[in-house]
């Protein structure tokens, strides 16, 4: 299906949405906007995005959604709802904004958002947020060599280093470790991970403290995936 370049939005109203059958494409031309107005994605074929925008808008719960047997690629998706999110029924790639412009969550459902080296996180507030307490993560790439105070994807974890981390994988996760954390975490993976010395932010959000207590947090890493943690301290 070719969206022309002179496509301003499609608008789907209380509908299930729009399905990609198996072996069927999906093609924008340039930076079209696609408007699913309490409507969903099913992709069992393929996206090919150009630099198009698809926004999720709308106001009932459960009818914003990505499914589908395939993993959907998106330039901009921006989530624009005036109540209730968007849920994720499958796993996604943003190449550029991934943008929480309106509404409450957009829940992972223990699937996976993957940014590459370029894509970011905008919008992102108390109230207007990425969760997923029973699993899934969001994944950002960025070579950092000797970085100052870099954040890659805008994930919210923000490192500093005298030394050269080479390609570096971020990946944010919500579900709770063991012990009760808060309802955030970070797995690092630089290709250099010797002598780091590595100054490190790590943010969150209050609604994720999981009824714990900033008086009482203290920070932990773990280098065997989270098997066994090491208090690193206040």
């Amino acid at each position: 299906m070719l969206c022309n370049a002179l496509l301003v939005a499609w608008h789907y109203t209380h509908a299930q949405g729009l399905v990609i059958t198996s072996g069927a494409k999906l093609v924008a031309n340039g930076d079209v906007k696609l408007v699913l107005n309490d409507a969903g994605i099913t992709s069992n074929g393929t996206i090919i995005p150009s630099t198009s925008t698809f926004i999720f808008s709308g106001s009932s719960a459960g009818t914003s959604f990505v499914a589908g047997s395939a993993t959907s690629s998106f330039y901009n998706l921006t989530m624009n709802k005036t109540a209730n999110g968007l849920q994720l029924n499958t796993n996604i790639e943003v190449s550029n904004t991934l943008s929480l412009a309106g509404g409450d969550s957009l829940f992972l459902n223990n699937y996976n958002i993957a940014f590459g080296s370029t894509g970011t996180l905008s919008g992102e507030t108390e109230t207007r947020r990425i969760t997923g307490y029973n699993g899934g993560y969001i994944e950002a790439i960025a070579t950092l060599n000797a970085p100052t105070l870099s954040n890659p994807g805008n994930l919210g974890f923000v490192i500093s280093s005298l030394q050269n981390l080479g390609a570096t994988t971020v990946r944010r996760g919500h579900a709770i470790q063991a012990g009760g954390s808060v309802r955030r975490y970070y797995d690092i993976t630089p290709t250099n991970n010797t002598n780091l010395n590595a100054t490190v932010v790590f943010n969150y959000l209050e609604n994720e403290l999981n009824e714990n207590s900033e008086a009482f947090l203290d920070f932990f890493s773990s280098i065997d995936e989270g098997l066994n943690w090491t208090n690193e301290g206040v």
